[in-house]
């Protein structure tokens, strides 16, 4: 194991900042460390288990962040709780899985003010979106999941129900979305670099929110963002 190799597992990853995010984070916390993207497509994603083992961690993200949990040696709590990962540690032969994106998804409401809601829209149902969905259940009673894929998104919602019993939680298509909500979040990859022309919603459903979080951040203002600003 290279014990100073870190890096970011997805596919496609044209779109991603982190090799120069982390070495600046290297550099700030004063520590070696390299940091590469290993993109790698579906179909070879499960022959590469000993290319894992000689980092020392690596990060996850698109489409594999519940996909790496077939590898993993084990969960720590912060994943398990979500059945989605972000962050692999790389510790004495085993793989193990945690989930920081909750963390972040709480931190950025607090940076931006936003210290209740209680319905929310949540568009995309993978990895960060059923992070958020079951964070937010903690918070909020009212849960729309609009995805692509309307049978995972009305798996998501039972799933819900199931561990929230009394909340309300229900799917809708995108392109037939109905209502108002306090918050609307983006858990899709519409609107990234280098599409970054596309919005998941229409305007007329942005108008009628109250705050707009984007898990985006390449570009730092997609088009939602601009949209609901205006």
């Amino acid at each position: 194991m290279n014990k100073h190799l870190y890096g970011l597992l997805g596919y496609p990853l044209g779109h991603s900042l982190s090799p120069l995010i982390h070495s600046e984070l290297f550099s700030i916390a004063k520590k070696p460390g390299e940091y590469r993207l290993f993109s790698i497509p579906p179909h070879q994603l499960f022959k590469n288990t000993e290319v894992f083992k000689e980092l020392s961690g690596f990060n996850v993200t698109i489409p594999y962040k519940q996909d790496i949990i077939k590898i993993l040696t084990r969960l720590d709590d912060t994943a398990s709780g979500y059945g989605a990962v972000n962050t692999v540690l790389v510790k004495d032969g085993e793989l193990i899985g945690y989930n920081t994106d909750c963390y972040g998804f709480r931190s950025a409401l607090y940076d931006a003010r936003i210290d209740s809601f209680d319905s929310i829209l949540l568009l995309g149902c993978g990895g960060v979106g059923r992070m958020i969905a079951f964070e937010a259940a903690k918070r909020c009673n009212n849960i729309t999941i609009a995805a692509r894929d309307k049978e995972k998104a009305l798996a998501l919602c039972n799933e819900l129900r199931e561990v929230h019993p009394g909340i309300n939680a229900d799917s809708q298509a995108l392109d037939t979305i109905d209502g108002s909500f306090d918050l609307i979040v983006n858990a899709t990859p519409v609107g990234m670099f280098p599409d970054v022309s596309g919005c998941p919603i229409g305007e007329d459903v942005i108008s009628k929110c109250r705050a707009v979080f984007d898990t985006i951040y390449n570009p730092l203002k997609t088009e939602l963002i601009k949209t609901a600003e205006r």
